[in-house]
């Protein structure tokens, strides 16, 4: 074999052995592992599972992230996922650990792992199975129990409880049972009508409707009439 054809058979073969060993270092590995939901619901269409390889190992940014994968899901529980990680970044005296969320279709989580579970280094699993408990929702503020209604310069003072609304007139008062409406809240008697939406209001008794009028929230030293 001619001397010039020789040296590109042996580069030709370097290059190739070194390609074989990239691979070989960028083989992909797989956690396989289970998703179940605490309270047997069904995972409603369009739902997205996200599933995350942490490092939980001290000294490091909090749950820095190894891998992450996500799948379209929906029906019953057990959900079976497989997760693809690089296993040259796992280190085997590191803490590495899986959490997961399932979120509707418009990114809410419904169920999620508390704590991360333990796997892969210093003999912890190499299969999980996850159980997600249903998310905790933030906590609504309470309903207001009375505010002030402002309308055209005056001002009202309204106490509301589960089923009316009392509101103080200069001269009397007017106690307004609840009524059902498609949102926000109705208080009327036939004659006298106090409608809330949020921050604006419709007050309507006899003699006088106001249509422009604001809720304002009960100042701690609020004289009453």
């Amino acid at each position: 074999m001619p001397r010039v054809a020789r040296t590109t058979f042996l580069a030709l073969l370097a290059v190739g052995a070194i390609a074989k060993a990239e691979a070989r270092a960028t083989r992909m590995e797989v956690l396989p592992g289970t998703v179940t939901v605490t309270d047997g619901a069904d995972v409603p269409p369009g739902s997205i599972l996200r599933v995350k390889l942490q490092d939980l190992s001290p000294g490091i940014a909090k749950h820095a992230m190894v891998a992450n994968q996500t799948y379209e899901v929906a029906g019953k529980t057990p959900i079976h996922f497989e997760l693809s990680y690089n296993p040259s970044v796992i280190e085997p005296s590191r803490l590495y650990g899986i959490a997961a969320v399932i979120t509707n279709s418009r990114g809410l989580a419904l169920w999620e792992t508390r704590v991360p579970i333990r796997v892969l280094t210093l003999g912890n699993q190499k299969r999980v199975e996850l159980v997600l408990r249903p998310s905790e929702r933030p906590k609504a503020p309470p309903e207001p129990t009375a505010f002030v209604l402002e309308c055209e310069g005056q001002r009202f003072h309204v106490d509301l409880s589960p089923t009316s609304a009392t509101v103080a007139l200069p001269d009397s008062q007017l106690v307004l049972p609840l009524t059902e409406v498609p949102s926000g809240k109705r208080y009327s008697d036939g004659v006298s009508t106090l409608a809330v939406s949020g921050s604006a209001a419709y007050f309507q008794r006899p003699g006088k409707a106001y249509r422009n009028c604001t809720v304002l929230p009960e100042p701690e030293s609020e004289p009453r009439p």
